[in-house]
């Protein structure tokens, strides 16, 4: 008890006051930091997923369109 009388001095307090109020800080810019990110990865990832799908479409619309020229030619 007495050496927890020696460590409970103001400036202590004031330290752990400090730090706790910092750890609350950066906890919660990063829980907000992590939530935009997630958004915006995801929606990076939605475009970039149509994009593949149009795309992949383009090129099965060209290629079933060579298949029915080839077949007309014969």
């Amino acid at each position: 008890m007495i050496n927890l009388g020696r460590l409970n001095t103001l400036r202590n307090q004031i330290f752990l006051g400090f730090m706790l109020v910092m750890v609350i800080v950066l906890t919660s810019v990063g829980v907000f930091m992590y939530d935009q990110v997630s958004v915006l990865l995801r929606n990076s990832a939605e475009k970039h997923i149509q994009q593949t799908a149009v795309q992949a479409t383009g090129k099965l619309d060209v290629l079933l369109q060579q298949i029915d020229t080839l077949t007309g030619q014969v």
